[in-house]
């Protein structure tokens, strides 16, 4: 009986708070003569958002992820889909405005956006196209901060969008488009040969699993996946492959049977090094090739005799 007394006092608290939040004066009416401030975040399962001017919330958004999305999106991508589903849920508040402003709390997210469209991986080249029509700042803000789309997020509705199939075929059509472009420079042997590499080196799977769940905090960051720290908003991971944009990250067991057939040309340096920037990458890649070069007999008997 007590607990039914406190369970109704709490229910009608609850409901009540949230009248207070759908309604005047707490929610307002939008005014296109003032700036616009997006709050867009992104959680394991959901997606939450909400647009505010002069702090104070004018619509809320959230949906929860799709199957792919939960099961294949690195946290990079996933926060990128909230800021896309933020944009294209109140697009018509800030298609064509120009002060707007898109906080996130996840550091990656800024660096990606403000490099070019070439280094990143595929699936974040489509939803940084489908960001090209708005224009807005991306800031970051702490996590502490962001409390109403973390809510929101946190407390997603189901995604009931008859896009949820389409959303799934791009996807795929972006992982299909990652693996052909190692397919162009790769020989099927290759590929499975990296894959063997990169399912057997444990450092290469933490790799993988930090990708997956996001680098929100480095004290936690393991001292194996620091090295890809300063770049990790250009990492991807496809078919069970990291992906720097289009070039595989190469594991530790297969490092050295790739530098010897990037080495066979016996080109140069340069050319050796021009030649790998195409298709692979590992941390201190570029050292290892000057090395090998440095060590090669045939490459210092061709060498210039003299120089300029």
């Amino acid at each position: 009986m007590e607990f039914q007394f406190y369970d109704l006092i709490h229910g009608n608290a609850l409901r009540q708070l949230k009248q207070l939040l759908v309604n005047a004066p707490v929610l307002r009416y939008f005014d296109i003569k003032k700036p616009v401030q997006i709050q867009a975040d992104s959680r394991s399962y959901g997606i939450g958002a909400a647009i505010f001017q002069d702090g104070q919330p004018e619509e809320y958004a959230s949906r929860s992820l799709t199957r792919v999305e939960r099961d294949s999106y690195a946290q990079i991508e996933r926060e990128m889909a909230a800021v896309v589903f933020a944009c294209n849920r109140f697009h018509s508040y800030i298609f064509g405005k120009q002060d707007v402003t898109i906080t996130a709390d996840y550091k990656p997210l800024i660096a990606i956006h403000k490099k070019s469209l070439a280094s990143a991986p595929r699936r974040l080249q489509r939803m940084l196209l489908q960001l090209q029509r708005y224009s807005f700042t991306l800031q970051y803000v702490p996590g502490s901060q962001l409390i109403v789309a973390d809510t929101l997020s946190r407390a997603c509705l189901p995604d009931k969008d008859d896009d949820a199939g389409h959303d799934e075929l791009l996807a795929a059509r972006a992982d299909g488009e990652q693996m052909e472009s190692l397919r162009m420079v790769a020989s099927p042997a290759t590929i499975d040969m990296i894959k063997s590499a990169a399912a057997a080196d444990n450092q290469y799977q933490l790799l993988l699993r930090r990708i997956h769940v996001g680098w929100h905090d480095a004290a936690v960051i393991s001292p194996a996946v620091k090295d890809y720290v300063t770049f990790a908003d250009e990492l991807t991971a496809v078919g069970g492959l990291v992906f720097k944009s289009d070039r595989v990250v190469i594991p530790q067991d297969a490092r050295a049977e790739i530098l010897r057939r990037i080495h066979s040309s016996h080109i140069g340096v340069n050319g050796r090094i021009r030649r790998a920037r195409e298709a692979v990458f590992y941390p201190g890649m570029i050292s290892d090739i000057k090395l090998m070069v440095a060590r090669c007999a045939i490459c210092a008997e061709h060498q210039p005799t003299s120089h300029k």
